[in-house]
């Protein structure tokens, strides 16, 4: 429950910044009915799409290098970034993010 509400915040102010001035959309908003199996669903079959086209990406690509950052966040926590970036055969180079560590 704690993510729908988390969501619907999150939209709410958003809206807030993009679109102030118009109540019948925010009305519209606050209104949405999202349950926690809802939102959980969905967030599944996102996730399933972003992980198929990823796999599909890499079984395509003609080379790849994966790639470690390490920075700080805004209260000077280090942390650990891991990327790969990959070339597709149309020489198109993409770069993902694929975990960031708390070290």
């Amino acid at each position: 429950m704690e993510r729908v509400s988390l969501l619907k915040n999150n939209l709410e102010v958003a809206l807030k910044v993009l679109d102030p001035n118009n109540a019948t959309l925010h009305n519209v908003v606050s209104q949405i009915p999202i349950s926690g199996h809802t939102t959980e669903r969905r967030i599944t079959a996102i996730n399933a799409f972003l992980e198929y086209n990823f796999q599909s990406y890499l079984n395509n690509c003609i080379a790849f290098i994966l790639a470690l950052d390490e920075s700080t966040d805004l209260i000077d926590l280090p942390q650990l970034a891991d990327f790969i970036r990959f070339a597709s055969p149309d020489f198109v180079v993409k770069e993902e993010l694929l975990d960031l560590v708390a070290l």
